[in-house]
């Protein structure tokens, strides 16, 4: 004969169930706590980019003939960098320091080492003259230039670019002999940086 179910087990099948209900609940809460958490992490790391894409942000750029950004690097106003050449005439290397300010470069000083054609032998007013490490130095420039360009030669003049810890030669950035570059600061954002990051990483593919 059969077994009528017990109350006993009833209870037991009963309970079980109820405590899948809880499990599957609580399962549900944690995920839901889960899916909240990774939620504010995406808000947030989309906010702070936001952020970041929209701080303004000096660069130093520099341009070639057609208009093309060969190079573009993030400045603080005050830094300095500096262009030297060697002199057409004198035949000795010359540097030339612009400072960066909000919308252009100011010659500050000029660098070379020996007296020689073409280059200066004193200051003009409001400017000092020092040797210094048997270097002639003249200070007291306040030329504003909203651009400032060069044209580089392949060979001769050896144009090269010091800014911050980095070097470069000029002549890697036109196209042919005699071609401008022109240096100038603007106003911009991290966008502008990554696009020409990646607009290298293309070109170099």
């Amino acid at each position: 004969s059969r077994k009528a179910p017990s109350a006993f087990s009833g209870k037991s099948a009963a309970f079980h169930s109820a405590g899948g209900v809880r499990r599957r609940g609580r399962e549900d809460v944690n995920m839901k706590k889960s899916l909240g958490r990774v939620s504010l992490f995406i808000f947030s790391l989309v906010a702070v980019a936001g952020i970041l894409f929209c701080v303004p942000q000096q660069y130093l750029t520099v341009t070639d003939e057609r208009g093309a950004v060969v190079y573009l690097r993030p400045v603080k106003l005050g830094e300095r960098y500096t262009v030297r050449f060697i002199h057409s005439v004198a035949r000795r290397p010359v540097d030339e320091i612009y400072e960066i300010t909000p919308d252009c470069s100011i010659l500050r000083e000029t660098v070379y080492d020996m007296m020689g054609a073409g280059l200066p032998t004193g200051p003009l007013d409001g400017q000092t003259f020092t040797v210094e490490d048997g270097a002639y130095r003249i200070r007291g420039f306040h030329l504003r230039l909203p651009a400032v360009t060069y044209r580089i030669s392949k060979v001769a003049a050896d144009h090269t670019l010091f800014v911050g810890t980095d070097e470069f030669k000029l002549k890697q950035w036109v196209s042919a002999p005699g071609k401008p570059l022109t240096f100038s600061v603007h106003e911009g954002n991290l966008s502008e940086l990554l696009k020409f990051k990646c607009r290298n990483m293309l070109w170099r593919v």
